[in-house]
């Protein structure tokens, strides 16, 4: 057997292409910058100390409470995050030996009634002591999610309390008869379209509809005498008069005793650290886990975000969706 080298001459070989200097700085910002994703992700996950002092996490309500988010687009990357995620941002607070206490930030209007339901339980059944911090609106379903909290701070001007159940039913069947639209369902019981949007409620299926919007307000009801009784300043009295489902401020929820005390956000953790018996320590945001690509992608398209609202009059599942807002 022969080995045979062949031997190029310099002229033939090809030199390698130069890298500009703007594109050795973008490989290096894109290199970097998903190191400290990766870096964060890690940490979150598996609970790495990245801190120096303990450290009281923040889990955020931002908006109307789902059950899932919507998908992310280059448009609009970013959305809230669904109850389920904030479920896994207060699992993954009680799993990290660094974080020694929660606030539960929330400014939502309420939501989907098991979503809601299912925050509560995690906040009522962490591990670790839970301040709920009440920003702009902790109405309904925001309230709900944030009464199993060990303590209530709110702002005097914040809109709560709205606790209440309702469900939306819309008709257009006159407007399918003006445009001659012939809608027709064939259904195994009467009840079966009840809600239809092609007819008006009969009285027997709102005598229906309004039997299971009782049980579940009596449910709603329920958790929060369960949560609040015995509290400063609540009585049962006060409390009846506002189970018409009024809004009300800060102010008068802490005088009825619908929250325990009056302040800011930087007094939650005060209260956060003291129940978690820490002196001093850094304030640390879980965020939701989408993945590492994901959260990559949202960064480098958020200048492009767009938002557009379109209000229709509509609830946005106002065929019988049912919700505490």
């Amino acid at each position: 057997m022969k080995l045979i080298f062949i031997v190029c001459p310099n002229s033939l070989m090809k030199r390698p292409t130069g890298i500009s200097l703007i594109g050795m700085i973008a490989i290096v910002v894109i290199v970097a910058a998903v190191g400290i994703v990766i870096l964060a992700s890690i940490g979150q996950a598996v609970g790495v100390m990245l801190f120096s002092k303990p450290c009281i996490a923040e889990v955020r309500i931002g908006s109307e409470i789902v059950d899932s988010a919507p998908a992310a687009s280059l448009l609009s990357p970013e959305s809230p995050p669904s109850a389920s995620e904030i479920n896994a941002m207060i699992d993954s607070a009680n799993e990290r030996e660094d974080i020694k206490a929660i606030v539960l930030y929330v400014d939502s209007p309420g939501g989907e009634v098991i979503p809601s339901r299912e925050i509560y339980e995690h906040v009522k059944y962490s591990k670790k002591p839970v301040v709920a911090y009440f920003r702009s609106m902790a109405a309904s379903g925001g309230y709900y999610a944030a009464v199993g909290s060990d303590y209530i701070v709110s702002e005097p001007e914040t809109i709560t309390g709205s606790i209440g159940v309702r469900t939306t039913s819309v008709s257009m069947s006159g407007l399918f008869d003006k445009l001659g639209i012939n809608y027709t369902n064939v259904v195994s019981g009467k009840m079966k379209d009840m809600g239809d949007v092609n007819h008006n409620l009969t009285d027997d299926e709102r005598v229906v509809l309004q039997s299971f919007i009782d049980e579940i307000f009596t449910e709603f009801k329920d958790t929060v005498y369960e949560n609040r009784h015995g509290r400063p300043g609540f009585s049962d009295e006060e409390f009846n008069k506002i189970l018409d489902a009024r809004v009300l401020t800060g102010r008068q929820a802490y005088k009825i005793g619908l929250v325990d005390e009056l302040g800011n956000e930087t007094r939650a953790f005060e209260k956060a650290a003291s129940l978690a018996h820490v002196t001093e320590y850094d304030k640390c945001e879980i965020t939701p886990d989408r993945g590492i690509l994901r959260s990559f992608i949202q960064e480098l398209a958020r200048p492009l975000q767009v938002n557009v609202n379109v209000n229709t009059g509509l609830e946005p599942n106002s065929k019988m969706g049912v919700s505490y807002t």
